[in-house]
């Protein structure tokens, strides 16, 4: 029939996948990408599995989702370089590469009350006023108030006081704690505090 498609063609060479990302996260990524330095991406089946494609955010849209408020980013992955192409039309999961955060302490959200942490010493707990810089997935990110090496508390927080006297028979690092948790959004490069 006259105006009827005959086919459609697909390159799969390169993939781009729109992502919806915070408006936080989008200017962080924002001056990246307009200086062409663009952030590297891990992309996987779901939020578990080991990446299996590569990627960059190349460009951003210029407007911003006022129902969602969220912001598109747009991923593009070379499929001449990867083991196995990516499809177009894929469901994947990605990991974009964010800033390094040096001067943060990351614990279990569940270690957090509030502007308020447990550590434990000698079994006495020792309430710590903290900071908290920006909740990310399964943890908090705290600017001031943890010490590396501290002993947090993740359970019975609402009933903690300050010398209050405990025994704690399950002893985790933080990186054993996300690995139970499951939590893939960061990547620890530095010791971090023992969790209770």
């Amino acid at each position: 029939r006259v105006g009827e498609p005959l086919l459609t063609i697909t390159a799969v060479a390169e993939v781009e996948i729109p992502l919806s990302v915070t408006l936080d996260d989008y200017a962080k990524l924002l001056p990246n990408v307009l200086e062409r330095q663009y952030p590297a991406v891990e992309l996987a089946e779901n939020e578990t599995a080991k990446p299996r494609w590569t990627g960059h955010v190349v460009r951003v849209s210029p407007k911003a989702d006022e129902q969602t408020r969220t912001a598109t980013v747009f991923i593009r992955v070379d499929n001449t370089t990867q083991v196995t192409p990516l499809l177009p039309g894929t469901f994947v999961h990605a990991r974009v590469d964010g800033p390094i955060l040096k001067q943060v302490q990351a614990v279990p959200r569940d270690a957090v009350l509030s502007d308020k942490a447990f550590v434990e010493r000698d079994g006495k707990i020792e309430q710590r006023q903290i900071v908290v810089s920006r909740m990310l997935h399964g943890l908090a990110l705290i600017e001031s108030g943890l010490d590396a090496g501290d002993r947090i508390v993740l359970t019975n927080l609402d009933v903690l006081y300050d010398g209050a006297t405990v025994s704690a028979p399950i002893e985790r690092t933080l990186a054993e704690e996300l690995a139970r948790q499951r939590t893939r959004s960061a990547k620890l490069l530095d010791p971090a505090p023992t969790v209770k």
